[in-house]
């Protein structure tokens, strides 16, 4: 039996099953490969609709970083390949070295970067795109307060407690 599909649906397919894949903290490579092919097919569908695809704008961003910093302009290309790097090396024998790859972090950066592209498509998000960008949110406050130094003497497993004198000192729990 033949389906007729349209490349949105193919795209909200593969996204739908990579962030089911990555809520369940399953098969991490297939997230990103799901989520970088919705990823590409989205941004195409926006750019042709006249808005600036995820992979574009951070693209730019980059480019235009590094002309501030260096005065040189590489063109965006360069910061393209960058972002896709950690897929296309999944997808394809492209260097054949083994991979070092954070892949939560490399999870996260595809579905942030397909979720944005959706959202150009779509006024109103579907329940599966609203519950990513919540656990993303979670995931970012919690990265957030590991990497807030704390204060010096500043510890939770410390809890005041009066002394002979009355006044009060700091006794660790």
């Amino acid at each position: 039996m033949m389906h007729g599909l349209t490349k949105i649906e193919v795209a909200i397919s593969q996204l739908r099953l990579s962030i089911a894949l990555f809520m369940e903290e399953r098969e991490h490579i297939s997230v990103i490969t799901l989520a970088g092919a919705a990823e590409e097919i989205l941004g195409k569908i926006a750019a042709l609709a006249g808005s600036t695809p995820a992979l574009h704008r951070r693209a730019e961003g980059a480019r235009q970083l590094h002309v501030a910093l260096w005065g040189n302009d590489p063109g965006d290309k360069v910061f393209k390949d960058l972002k896709n790097k950690t897929r296309n090396e999944l997808k394809h024998l492209s260097t054949g070295a083994p991979l070092t790859i954070r892949l939560e972090q490399e999870c996260i950066r595809m579905l942030d970067r397909a979720v944005e592209n959706y959202r150009l498509l779509h006024k109103r998000a579907a329940i599966f795109v609203v519950q990513y960008e919540r656990r993303r949110e979670v995931l970012r406050r919690t990265r957030d307060q590991r990497t807030v130094p704390q204060a010096q003497g500043d510890n939770d497993n410390q809890r005041p407690t009066p002394t002979k004198q009355g006044r009060r000192a700091t006794k660790t729990a």
